[in-house]
């Protein structure tokens, strides 16, 4: 058995990137069990209410293809206090937000802002650790992201519940000041090679183009952005399936959602301890496998005739658990052969996995949400795109290796 060890700062290091990783969690998460009420109180459509979510993660997904090239140039450090302060303005505008234009604009704003330490925290791992001991270390951070993934819900149905949806936002405000505060006084800066022409049009260009081009990333990150695909997919779909069809409180839905949080925090658990068994490949490939049942057990549910909490439920689990296999094992792998880029690669890497959050809450904005059938049908082919792309990108890792 393998045993890796951190030293001190690593240790305060891996904290700070705890703080940034879990930063978009609060963002995306804390509020969803609220959207049924903000809908009623706008006066607007489920559709739209969706769309609060899907905004956040196309600019959470597209802001680091700028963040990645700057960070190359002045550093990790910089960039991600800047992303934190914009976070914050953005939660303050979700704060006092009054119609659904105002909550497009502040979900924008946040995601431009918090985008930054989503992209940073796998950039700053790669500085600092790579191969089987940053997949290893990268467990530790799929734990915490599941515990606040449980936390943020939650708190969310709490206080919708007792106090007001407003109070969801200025926790992430709070949340982001712990963050800041401690990236400042913990992180030492990463990137120890400046590179002061990254931001030169032609660099970009041949910097994308060579990760863009690499058969072993695009397959890796397809898999990572299919995986996240389908949490978008169920964020945007359960409040709607469980609060307004099954008649669930937003407190309810906020308590049921610890379930697949617990699941994704035991699989990073489970993570670590496979990894050093059976390798990063296998684990990744078991993520696939489990995705793959999930979807299937909610397309049976539907055949079945059968609607509630567990078959809502289960396969969401499921799929959590996948997850936590899947993305710190792809990311690894994917980000492998580039630590001469790893901050073009990174931001690459990134836009990838979360655009597939934007893909899969936007899609289900076009279904009726009175059945779980379009649920099982996208998570179902989005299973079978990620189980492809892995395989596509360890068949090309295998012939790199070989040469």
């Amino acid at each position: 058995m393998r045993h890796f060890s951190l030293t001190s700062y690593e240790r305060k290091a891996l904290v700070t990137i705890i703080l940034l990783a879990t930063s978009g969690v609060v963002a995306t998460d804390i509020y969803i069990p609220s959207l049924p009420h903000i809908q009623k109180l706008f006066s607007t459509t489920e559709a739209l209410m969706q769309m609060t979510l899907s905004i956040f993660l196309i600019f959470f997904a597209l802001s680091p293809l700028v963040y990645g090239p700057l960070s190359d140039k002045v550093g990790r450090k910089k960039i991600a206090i800047f992303g934190l302060v914009i976070g914050m303005i953005g939660s303050t505008l979700a704060l006092i937000s009054w119609n659904i234009i105002c909550l497009f604009i502040a979900r924008a704003t946040q995601g431009i802002g918090l985008g930054a330490g989503m992209f940073l925290f796998r950039v700053i791992m790669r500085d600092l650790f790579s191969g089987d001991k940053m997949a290893y270390y990268t467990s530790f951070i799929t734990i915490s992201y599941s515990a606040m993934l449980a936390l943020a819900p939650f708190l969310g149905g709490l206080f919708e519940h007792y106090l007001s949806w407003r109070i969801s936002f200025l926790f992430s405000i709070i949340y982001m000041g712990v963050a800041l505060v401690v990236l400042i006084y913990w992180l030492k800066e990463s990137n120890q090679h400046l590179n002061p022409k990254a931001l030169k049009p032609s660099i970009l260009t041949k910097n994308y183009h060579t990760v863009i081009r690499n058969p072993i990333f695009l397959g890796y990150a397809f898999c990572s952005m299919a995986s996240f695909a389908t949490i978008g997919a169920f964020l945007a779909e359960t409040p709607f399936l469980l609060e307004r069809v099954l008649g669930l409180s937003a407190l309810q839905y906020g308590a049921l959602s610890i379930f697949p949080a617990i699941a994704l925090c035991l699989g990073g658990f489970a993570n670590g301890f496979l990894l050093r068994r059976i390798g990063r490949h296998r684990t990744l490939v078991l993520g696939s496998w489990i995705l793959f049942i999930a979807a299937l057990l909610l397309a049976l549910f539907y055949v079945m005739g059968f609607l509630n909490i567990f078959v809502i439920l289960l396969p969401m689990t499921l799929s959590y658990l996948a997850a936590s296999f899947i993305f710190a094992n792809a990311v690894a792998g994917g980000l492998a052969p580039f630590a001469h880029i790893a901050g073009s690669a990174g931001a690459l890497y990134s836009a990838f996995q979360v655009s597939g959050g934007f893909l899969g809450s936007t899609v289900m904005t076009f279904f009726p949400k009175t059945t779980q059938f379009p649920l099982a049908i996208v998570v179902l082919s989005l299973s079978i795109i990620g189980y492809i792309a892995q395989k596509i990108a360890f068949i090309y890792a295998q012939k790199q290796a070989h040469h």
